[in-house]
């Protein structure tokens, strides 16, 4: 039975590995070249932190999440391509059963408005992961930018653009507006707690699902047998 990749106690930790990734990038060096530089700077870094345990790619902070997740947050494509040659796990999940994809849609990169594809890297993360994956509550990757913007909503003042680029993309990609998660819930649940500008760009997508489950109660009226033909 192998042993799994030990869980970081640091985040000094994952911030280095983070930045070892982003050092060693397919377009500065070719693949060969790249993962033998990493593997020696990790060795490096493992024996100057053996109290940690063996660091790898794969290894969880406290939350479950490997350092792939930090770098789909933040949109650096190339380093989760990087990562994804040399053996990372695409597929892991964290504790809360989130995926990859689900912290790429956090759009956390939107808000720093550096060089970041943060479209990009759900395109590189999609053909791995189902648009619709949903975590342990319910809640597909869509929920995830929603739940973002409705935590700290006065952050995303002129991103709105940006903001509403990204969430067309996610539904032109497949994401499913109407889907509920273990609650009951639709994605647009948090909608009153967004910014008044954020609101506007999701008027849309609310008026969609209120008229899709009108249409639906409505559907299910019809198909109901009225009670003087149940009792014949």
């Amino acid at each position: 039975m192998s042993k799994s990749a030990p869980q970081l106690n640091s985040q000094a930790l994952m911030d280095h590995l983070s930045d070892l990734l982003y050092d060693y990038l397919p377009v500065k060096f070719a693949p060969q070249k790249c993962s033998r530089e990493f593997k020696r700077h990790l060795k490096y870094v493992n024996e100057e932190n053996e109290e940690c345990g063996p660091l790898t790619l794969n290894s969880t902070d406290t939350q479950g999440q490997t350092v792939v997740f930090y770098l789909a947050k933040d949109a650096i494509v190339s380093a989760v391509q990087t990562a994804h040659y040399l053996k990372a796990d695409l597929l892991h999940r964290d504790n809360l059963g989130r995926t990859v994809l689900h912290a790429a849609c956090q759009a956390q990169s939107i808000l720093q408005r550096a060089d970041t594809c943060p479209r990009e890297m759900v395109d590189v993360l999609l053909a791995h992961i189902p648009i619709n994956t949903p975590d342990k509550n319910g809640r597909t990757p869509l929920f995830e930018l929603s739940a973002a913007l409705s935590r700290t909503p006065t952050r995303w003042k002129g991103t709105e653009q940006e903001v509403k680029l990204f969430m067309s993309h996610l539904v032109q990609s497949g994401a499913d507006i109407h889907h509920r998660d273990a609650k009951g819930r639709h994605f647009l649940h948090h909608l009153p707690k967004f910014a008044p500008s954020l609101q506007e760009l999701f008027h849309p997508y609310e008026a969609e699902i209120q008229h899709h489950v009108l249409k639906k109660s409505v559907n299910s009226a019809s198909l109901k047998i009225p009670a003087s033909r149940r009792k014949m």
